[in-house]
This record gives structure tokens, sequence and C-alpha cells, in this order.
């Protein structure tokens, strides 16, 4: 993964957004607040290493939960995430046990991808970065 340095703003966030919107139980489209978050977090050079994680260490809580416990409700804003960061932020996250999450959460996430496009832009005339289909 790229070094927050090193990628623009619009790059960043935009490999924020795909990545939120890809994840089981979050919506399909990215909200505005989620974007002025993703924007915050790239102007305080947060790595996008450790945003990442973060949402994969939370879809690997939320998929291999206890089954007895319930499910969840679905995720609705980017961040639900935030104290996922600031515990990688705390106690750090070894980039293999990152790749391990990845391989293992690979069936989960790519269900969600290969069933509808994500979007990462917001709704109607007021979308920022288009998709293919609304361009």
């Amino acid at each position: 993964m790229a070094d927050t340095q090193s990628l623009t703003q619009r790059e960043f966030v935009d490999a924020v957004l795909q990545t939120y919107v890809s994840l089981p139980d979050t919506p399909s489209r990215a909200r505005c607040d989620d974007r002025c978050l993703a924007i915050k977090w790239h102007r305080q050079t947060m790595p996008l290493f450790q945003v990442k994680a973060a949402m994969l260490l939370a879809t690997a809580r939320r998929t291999f939960r206890e089954v007895e416990l319930g499910p969840l409700e679905p995720i609705r804003s980017l961040r639900y995430f935030v104290p996922l960061i600031e515990e990688i932020q705390r106690s750090g996250v070894d980039k293999s046990y990152v790749r391990y999450l990845q391989q293992k959460l690979s069936p989960v996430l790519e269900t969600k991808t290969s069933s509808e496009p994500a979007a990462i832009a917001g709704n109607g005339s007021r979308e920022l970065y288009p998709t293919k289909q609304s361009a």
C-alpha cells in the first residue's frame, strides 16, 4: 500500500472510500461526511495502511463473531472505524497479520464486489467523482 505522503488527497480519499464501500455491511455509496473524514485523515497524514488495516480488523471481528451473539447492525458511516484506527495507532499492527486478514476475508470481501458496483461519490447531481454508470 502506498504511503499517505506520496498520494494526492484525491488518491487517498478515493482509496479509503473505495475500500469502505467494498466491505460487507457498508453502504454501496459513501456519504459526504465520509469523504470529509477521509480528507481530514489525509491532512493529518494518517497512513493509508492504518486506515485499511482498521477496516479489515473491524470486518474480521464482525465476520467471525460468535453466532449466538446475533447479527450486528449495518455500518452506516466511516466514523465506525475511528476507534479501531486509534487502537492501531496505540498498539500497532503487523503487516503480515493484515495480509492474513485479507486472505482469510477474501471470500467475504469478494461477495460484495462481485454482486454490486461500488460507488465512492455522493448521490445525484452532487456527485463529486462519477462512476462509469453515472458518467
